[in-house]
């Protein structure tokens, strides 16, 4: 059983030479298209069948989950998922929802716009990645003062109305990404629980379904971390241990879809 993850999902044009934070989150169409063909043999599960299937190790059988919440998952992605009948997990953070943007592209956009370098974006990334909501912005802030000229017009995230909207393509599931993308383990435990629990409680809210799969901002775990997420009601959590699932439990491995291809070499 393989799960796979990504991220965006962009047109040919648009998927060269990507830089900062689309580095290592684009894969192009024609990329998704090589991969899905060397699939065929394969049965597409969604995250919600993972339960029902006790062992998974020799099923050829894989699942597809997308995270953050891009825009273009609605727009160049779900035509794809349609065409080929096939299924597919959104996890979503629900901060990006309300019109901000993840830390990594806000800041990619203010060092862009004060002419630093690719590198200086990767320094300071590490250096402000693992704090709260507040440090984080405080950082960027203190650092690269917001101003309308630093802020693209293009709309990177998904909105309300649209998760509300793919929430009824029945061959989507949508799950948790937490409520502000942060690195939960290195949260205090009652700001890692507000992430799990607000973010999962504010969905089902809005698309009246239950949301019980949860993926880590990060692939950012430990056992309380773990445990919170159970807490907080979920029926399963998605790491980014890049391995092949052998059998359901509480955690399972994804495997990014850039890597997909030698994950598949090795079972020849």
């Amino acid at each position: 059983m393989y799960i796979f993850y990504g991220h965006r999902v962009l047109p040919d044009k648009q998927a060269v030479n990507v830089q900062g934070p689309d580095s290592g989150n684009v894969i192009s169409v024609s990329n998704l298209e090589r991969l899905l063909d060397r699939l065929t043999d394969y049965k597409c599960v969604s995250v919600d069948e993972l339960g029902d299937m006790r062992d998974v190790a020799d099923d050829r059988c894989y699942a597809l989950t997308f995270d953050d919440g891009f825009k273009d998952n609605l727009d160049v992605l779900l035509p794809i998922l349609k065409e080929r009948g096939l299924q597919a997990t959104y996890f979503v953070a629900t901060r990006f929802l309300q019109g901000e943007i993840p830390f990594e592209y806000d800041l990619w956009q203010r060092v862009s716009h004060n002419g630093d370098s690719d590198d200086d974006y990767r320094t300071v990334r590490l250096q402000m990645k693992t704090g709260n909501y507040a440090t984080r912005q405080a950082g960027m802030n203190e650092k690269y003062p917001q101003s309308d000229s630093n802020r693209t017009s293009e709309r990177l995230m998904l909105s309300r109305d649209e998760l509300v909207e793919l929430s009824r393509e029945s061959m989507l599931s949508i799950g948790s990404h937490s409520h502000s993308h942060l690195v939960l383990s290195r949260q205090l435990p009652w700001v890692a629980f507000n992430e799990l629990s607000y973010s999962k409680r504010a969905m089902e809210s809005w698309i009246g379904r239950r949301i019980e799969h949860f993926a880590y901002p990060y692939g950012a775990r430990s056992f309380w971390t773990d445990w919170l997420a159970r807490l907080a009601g979920y029926r399963s959590i998605f790491s980014t241990e890049a391995k092949r699932a052998q059998r359901f439990q509480f955690c399972m491995p994804r495997i990014p879809l850039e890597r997909a291809h030698a994950a598949l070499d090795l079972e020849l």
